[in-house]
């Protein structure tokens, strides 16, 4: 079956596959803490699964719902009794309520945080910018960027000093869809201040990842076809939390693109802004 979109790679993913498996000893994450914004939702969940498969030995859950929050805590206590799992309702959008969920488990797990997965974010509706409510519209620049802004400047402040940060994005910062106005403006600002946090912090682990095409609330809302299995996006966030990743640090990568391809295109990828947010042709060359 060919692939649906351009793709980096020969081989396009659907589900997970044996290279990126949480369980593989050089995906290890034994030992560490992670900060898992959007707890609670398909691909939180999803993720948080992958990272206690992997070993992590504390993990918070942050979300606007607690009821969620408490769902998935539960599942994970029952199948991980090794990862201790803590919650806390968080509305991103909030500085205070960021800085608050934060602070709350860097005290508890007295240690500087491991990982970050920034995944909370909202779509709004559907609908040509003629015709979009601005308050909804607003909502989502809120969320996707200074929600993500948050987040970032928090985890900076307690982080250890090679953390891992993966932005859940959206190939919406890139593919131009009618009707996505709000998204795609705030995915690419999103993704924009992580390759800034890059380049701020270049001791620090930084990726931009498009999950994939997800059977979850947002993607419905979208009215785009799911083509993928919520696996294979958490377990390519483990990968890249491993330094078998760390070619692609500052990058914006595709769950759906093979990691053993893209390995042998590592020399290329660091030398290169190839995947990375930029104007299609700059710098130009005579001109041109």
């Amino acid at each position: 079956m060919a692939a649906p979109f351009p793709a980096l790679t020969k081989t396009y993913h659907h589900a997970s596959y044996p290279s990126v498996d949480p369980k593989r000893l050089e995906l290890s994450a034994y030992g560490k803490v992670a900060i898992v914004t959007g707890g609670g939702g398909t691909i939180g969940t999803a993720i948080a699964k992958a990272l206690a498969e992997a070993g992590v030995k504390h993990v918070a859950l942050l979300g606007r719902k607690l009821e969620s929050l408490t769902v998935t805590k539960a599942k994970l206590d029952s199948d991980y009794p090794t990862t201790k799992v803590s919650i806390y309702r968080t509305d991103i959008t909030s500085r205070a309520s960021v800085k608050s969920a934060f602070e709350k488990f860097h005290a508890e797990v007295d240690q500087p945080v491991d990982i970050l997965i920034s995944n909370a974010g909202y779509l709004s509706a559907v609908t040509q910018i003629a015709d979009a409510d601005a308050e909804d519209w607003v909502a989502c620049i809120n969320t996707n960027v200074i929600g993500s802004f948050y987040v970032a400047k928090e985890f900076i402040s307690i982080c250890s000093p090679s953390a891992s940060i993966v932005n859940v994005s959206s190939a919406a910062a890139h593919v131009q869809v009618p009707g996505l106005s709000a998204y795609s403006c705030a995915k690419i600002a999103g993704a924009k201040l992580f390759e800034f946090l890059h380049s701020e912090h270049p001791q620090l682990r930084v990726f931009n990842l498009h999950p994939g095409m997800i059977d979850s609330d947002m993607n419905r809302k979208s009215g785009m076809p799911p083509l993928d299995d919520v696996n294979l996006a958490a377990h390519v966030t483990v990968w890249l939390c491993s330094s078998q990743a760390d070619f692609l640090r500052g990058k914006f990568f595709w769950s759906n693109w093979d990691v053993d391809e893209l390995r042998a295109k590592a020399k290329q990828l660091e030398s290169t802004p190839l995947i990375t947010l930029s104007l299609e042709g700059w710098p130009f060359v005579d001109g041109n």
